[in-house]
């Protein structure tokens, strides 16, 4: 190999090198996606709640909407707004009351977040959202059974509003 064909390789793998290091540093940073891992840990209620429901119960034709508004939970529903409780350690529980704050059902799993989706897992079933934050709410969208006809098929969204930092 001639000392030019040499030169010419350094100088081809130096420019090569130089070129990765510069494009490395213009890639997205992800910067306008809130930094979920620090948001998510405290305690938050459910505000609202709206499900498109996909052939109900696998009959074709059998679409509807389930919808909760913030007044409706103890007013229509007769039970208080579910709270969702977000640990630390990437732990989670949900508790669902009754009017007189009775626990009907609790919920336990683990979470975890990639970007803005939020996985929550749980021994027989898992969930995952996209999630958005804005002005203290958590925004929740995702594909769910909901109607439990064994289908993926139900578009879910949910607020939550924190109500308190600590999950106490």
């Amino acid at each position: 190999m001639s000392s030019r064909s040499v030169l010419w390789a350094i100088g081809l793998l130096a420019f090569s090198f130089y070129a990765c290091g510069e494009a490395s540093t213009d890639l997205p940073k992800d910067e306008g996606i809130p930094a979920y891992e620090e948001i998510l840990p405290g305690t938050w209620e459910a505000v609202s709640m709206y499900v498109e429901v996909n052939s109900a119960e696998n009959v074709a034709d059998s679409n509807y909407v389930f919808q909760i508004n913030e007044g409706d939970w103890r007013n229509v529903f007769s039970v208080s707004p579910p709270v969702s409780y977000f640990e630390k350690d990437h732990k989670y529980r949900i508790e669902r009351r009754d009017r007189r704050d009775s626990v009907m059902d609790v919920s336990r799993g683990i979470w975890n977040i990639m970007g803005d989706t939020l996985m929550m897992i749980e021994s027989k079933q898992s969930f995952q959202y996209l999630i958005s934050y804005e002005k203290g709410l958590l925004y929740f969208m995702g594909i769910r059974d909901w109607d439990g006809d064994g289908e993926m098929d139900d578009h879910y969204q949910e607020v939550r509003r924190r109500v308190s930092i600590g999950t106490e």
